[in-house]
């Protein structure tokens, strides 16, 4: 099975999860209304008394920014940061949270910027860089409620990495190429003002690509179903 089918069929399979998680969250709702705190629903969609549609079926647009800046991007960044300061010992965690704290990002971007990682973060077993981001996921994808990096610290974070720790790092480093040249350059096309559709098939490509290094250079690690959510982008887009 090719890279795109695997993704494709693991898309369906927590698609029929996530919709039974969600059909029983809103029968919890009905049951007790003060239950919608808890889960962030306030109740069933009226859409879904149609006979051909559900709002957690793959009909609506994917949210961009939930499936990239807060879940494939930050679970690889932070794969590789512990390979970096850890194994790699081409950086340590001082130096990168350092650099950080110094690095000018400009008026535009000042108010996003990201706060220190502590070690602790690297090495816990979830898939989160924590910060002081007052964003809390508590969605069946994710499988955490906890304090996490807000999706515009992650925009920061994600695209300035190069520029904190670059030249620090061997050029022919195969994790730091499919972050640097592949995954950054997905995250500028989808995030893109204009995108032509000659650009689709590139994307669609980019995207493949990424996904089939991942699971080479990442064999001890999990594919989140995140992964195959964006697997869909550049056919979505058309």
């Amino acid at each position: 099975m090719n890279v795109k089918c695997f993704f494709r069929l693991v898309s369906k399979v927590m698609n029929c999860v996530h919709l039974q998680h969600m059909n029983s969250i809103c029968l919890e709702i009905s049951l007790d209304p003060l239950k919608s705190k808890e889960h962030g629903n306030n109740s069933n969609s009226v859409l879904n008394e149609l006979k051909y549609f559900h709002v957690c079926s793959g009909a609506l647009v994917p949210d961009v920014m939930h499936d990239m800046l807060e879940g494939v991007l930050q679970y690889e960044l932070k794969l590789l940061l512990k390979k970096f300061i850890f194994e790699d010992k081409y950086i340590t965690l001082q130096q990168l949270n350092s650099t950080i704290q110094n690095l000018d990002f400009g008026p535009s971007e000042s108010k996003s910027r990201p706060t220190p990682i502590e070690s602790k973060t690297l090495l816990s077993q979830d898939n989160h860089l924590k910060q002081n981001g007052k964003s809390t996921c508590h969605c069946i994808i994710c499988h955490v409620k906890t304090f996490i990096l807000i999706a515009s610290q992650m925009w920061v974070l994600g695209r300035y990495f190069p520029l904190l720790v670059g030249d620090r790092i061997p050029k022919d480093d195969e994790l730091w190429n499919c972050y640097s040249c592949i995954l950054l350059d997905i995250v500028q096309y989808l995030f893109a003002p204009k995108l032509p559709c000659n650009d689709l098939a590139v994307l669609e490509m980019q995207i493949t690509s990424h996904h089939e290094k991942f699971i080479t250079l990442y064999p001890n690690n999990s594919v989140i179903p995140k992964f195959s959510l964006s697997s869909s982008y550049a056919s979505i887009n058309i």
